[in-house]
C-alpha cells in the first residue's frame, strides 16, 4: 500500500472510530460539536501554515490545500489524546495532558511521512530548529491545537 493510501486510511479509520465511539459515550449532539470545532481549528491552522509557504502537502484531496485526510486525522488524533488523558488526571488539566499526548504522538508520526514525501516543510528561517525535518512550530502547533479543541470542544 502505498503512503497515500496508508495515510488515508489510518487517519480516517481513526477519525470513524473516535466519532462512533464519542456518539456512544458522549452522545451525538456534543460528538457533533467536537468534530465541527476540532475540523474548523485544525482547517484555520493549516490554512495559516500553508498560505505562507511553510508546509507543503503532496497527498489529496485538498481544499484549499489542505487534504481532508489531515482533518480526519485531527480528529481521531485530538479526541485519543484527551480521552486518555480524562482518564489519567482532573478534568481541569485533561486538556494539557492531551495537548502532551498528541505532540508527542506528532513527534513520532510526522517525520516518517515527511521523509515519504506526504507533506514537507520548505526552508525558511521561522522553520529552525527542526527534528527529523520537522520544524518546532509544528510541535507547538500540535500541543496549543489539541489542548484548545479539548477545553472547547469536550464536554466537562
Amino acid at each position: 500500500m502505498d503512503v497515500e493510501r496508508r495515510l488515508l486510511a489510518s487517519t480516517v479509520g481513526l477519525a470513524l472510530v473516535a466519532v462512533v465511539h464519542g456518539a456512544l459515550t458522549w452522545g451525538p449532539a456534543a460528538t457533533a460539536r467536537f468534530v465541527v470545532i476540532a475540523v474548523a481549528a485544525a482547517f484555520v491552522a493549516e490554512v495559516a501554515v500553508i498560505r505562507p509557504g511553510l508546509l507543503e502537502h503532496h497527498t489529496g484531496p485538498q481544499l484549499v490545500g489542505v487534504p481532508l485526510a489531515a482533518l480526519a486525522g485531527w480528529i481521531g488524533s485530538i479526541y485519543v489524546a484527551y480521552r486518555v488523558a480524562a482518564l489519567a488526571v482532573d478534568p481541569t488539566v485533561a486538556p494539557l495532558l492531551a495537548g502532551v499526548l498528541a505532540t508527542a504522538m506528532d513527534v513520532l508520526t510526522d517525520p516518517p511521512y515527511v521523509e515519504a514525501g506526504a507533506w514537507s516543510y520548505p526552508p525558511a528561517r521561522v522553520s529552525e530548529p527542526r527534528y527529523r525535518g520537522v520544524p518546532w512550530w509544528n510541535f507547538a502547533g500540535w500541543f496549543v491545537l489539541t489542548a484548545a479543541v479539548s477545553w472547547a470542544a469536550t464536554p466537562a
